[in-house]
């Protein structure tokens, strides 16, 4: 008597043997059966076919950046941003996490992903472009390459908690306010924040436990009108023009009280973004890019009371900001562009304790204050601005 199961068995063997000369086994990422014939396909199988095998290596899990090949690592991202870990999951969503090595500012972000012969992930999250990485997986070792970069990974349980961004609470939220100028920071003067509204030069108070916005001041008298930091109820502000290498301490009746050039009266030609004044140790705080070519970030801490203004110190702080406050012991930034992250620096070492996710990827985020324990930051979205309580 002939054995059903062991004939149906053989006629597959034979339908595969002759199907997998095109692609070849080696190339294909699944296989494909219709009727008693079985072939290997590149990525998925014909509509009248059904899948009865994967073949691709399955990438899913967690998996530590091991190191990078001779073209550098994949995802590389602003300033020196590196991958530590990436993370894919079953259901096609992934997590990206980097840091840059020498002031560990991370980045946090999500994408998608699609796996056939090739690994296709949409990297919108991270202000990227969607990439094509090759896989090839031995083991517990992961190598992904593409556009002439490469990283190789190791298979992990988890994501390391010092490769983690952490998560800001939001208390509060104001909405319907001025739009903020891309250029302002948020200053807080104890009583009342502050910031320029896009582009009118016109400074509007708004109280932090209301929201209620209150009549402006005008700064058009001269270019320094993006405002960032408080010293008494005078305004720090740059003007964002030519090379922004000044900081200028303005009054509310729009005079000229100090200004601190970096080029002529610290000997450091720098691009002036973020601004902070520190009330209790005189000190006034300034970041920006260092105009030499080197497209490296500087931290100073200026004396500008006095005259001539004497720079206390110059540190390398290579991170994008676009606004920060000081707390008494730490500097909080607002990243620049890009994936936004809230940043709390030592001003002592010049590097990032903790790294924050944004508390709202929907809204570009602008300036940052410092009120009691809690942070505030002012943003735009849909042209409105925005302003948030938010708790470490």
């Amino acid at each position: 008597m002939r054995n059903p199961v062991k004939n149906r068995n053989a006629s597959l063997l034979v339908g595969l043997a002759v199907a997998l000369t095109l692609p070849s086994v080696a190339d294909a990422t699944v296989l494909c059966q219709k009727k008693n014939r079985i072939k290997a396909r590149l990525d998925a199988c014909k509509p009248k076919e059904t899948q009865v095998a994967s073949i691709a290596d399955d990438v899913t899990g967690v998996w530590q950046h091991t190191g990078a090949g001779a073209g550098g690592p994949i995802l590389a991202s602003g300033l020196g941003a590196e991958p530590t870990f990436l993370t894919f999951n079953a259901d096609g969503s992934g997590r990206a996490n980097l840091a840059e090595p020498v002031t560990n500012a991370l980045i946090c972000a999500g994408f998608t992903f699609s796996q056939g012969s090739a690994l296709t992930v949409d990297l919108t999250d991270l202000e990227q472009d969607v990439e094509v990485w090759l896989p090839s997986l031995e083991g517990d070792v992961l190598t992904l390459s593409g556009r002439g970069r490469a990283s190789t990974f190791a298979r992990a349980t988890a994501v390391t908690p010092t490769a983690e961004c952490k998560t800001l609470v939001e208390n509060t939220r104001f909405t319907g306010l001025p739009r903020p100028d891309s250029f302002s920071g948020l200053a807080f003067d104890g009583s009342q924040l502050w910031y320029e509204e896009d582009n009118t030069a016109m400074i509007f108070p708004v109280d932090p436990s209301t929201g209620t916005v209150g009549i402006p001041v005008s700064l058009a008298g001269s270019q320094f009108s993006h405002v960032h930091s408080m010293q008494g109820s005078d305004f720090w502000a740059h003007c964002g023009c030519g090379g922004s290498q000044e900081a200028q301490r303005r009054s509310m009746a729009d005079v000229e009280l100090d200004e601190v050039a970096t080029d002529t009266d610290l000997g450091v030609d720098t691009n002036i973004r973020a601004i902070a004044y520190d009330a209790a140790g005189s000190r006034l705080f300034l970041h920006g890019g260092l105009r030499d070519g080197s497209g490296n970030a500087v931290l100073l801490e200026v004396s500008s009371d006095l005259e001539p203004d004497v720079l206390v110190s110059q540190k390398s702080l290579n991170v994008s900001l676009r606004s920060f406050a000081f707390d008494g012991t730490h500097l909080w930034g607002v990243s620049g562009f890009g994936t936004q992250v809230i940043l709390q620096i030592d001003p002592v070492t010049a590097t990032v304790a903790n790294t924050y996710e944004s508390p709202d990827p929907s809204v570009q985020w602008i300036g940052i204050a410092v009120v009691g324990a809690d942070l505030l930051l002012s943003g735009e979205r849909a042209g409105a601005g925005v302003i948030v309580h938010v708790t470490p």
